[in-house]
């Protein structure tokens, strides 16, 4: 049970990081088709991928790369925004912070739960015996 949680623990904030960014790109190049005023309201999500591949390598700025990310947008904002915004947009980005503070693989779980089971060799039944 405890390889499950540790498990999920492990990869939950890396894909909700990648469904966070593909969100993104899509918002942006769905809505302004590639262009430049694309790649001027992208910097949004490559500020994303770049604390998401900051978090892969490194956990501690994962997890103050995202909470950063999700209390700058309610900062910078200043409440002049409906509450739906603030829970679409910085909550994906509070919940993956969280979720890499939650993590503690490398510091106290051991690194044989993160590896995958050895396949078992078939043993011979009794009818099958050596000829």
């Amino acid at each position: 049970m405890e390889n499950k949680i540790g498990k999920g623990l492990y990869w939950t904030p890396r894909i909700l990081s990648i469904i966070i960014i593909l969100f993104w790109m899509a918002f942006v190049f769905l809505s302004h088709g590639f262009s430049m005023e694309a790649l001027i309201e992208s910097g949004v999500w490559i500020v994303i991928l770049a604390v998401t591949i900051l978090a892969w390598k490194n956990r501690p700025a994962g997890k103050i790369g995202f909470l950063v990310l999700g209390l700058a947008y309610l900062i910078l904002t200043k409440g002049r925004e409906n509450w739906l915004t603030y829970l679409l947009v910085s909550g994906p980005l509070l919940l993956t912070g969280i979720l890499f503070l939650l993590d503690k693989s490398q510091s106290k779980l051991p690194p044989e739960l993160f590896k995958k089971p050895a396949a078992r060799e078939k043993e011979p039944k009794d009818d099958e015996g050596i000829i």
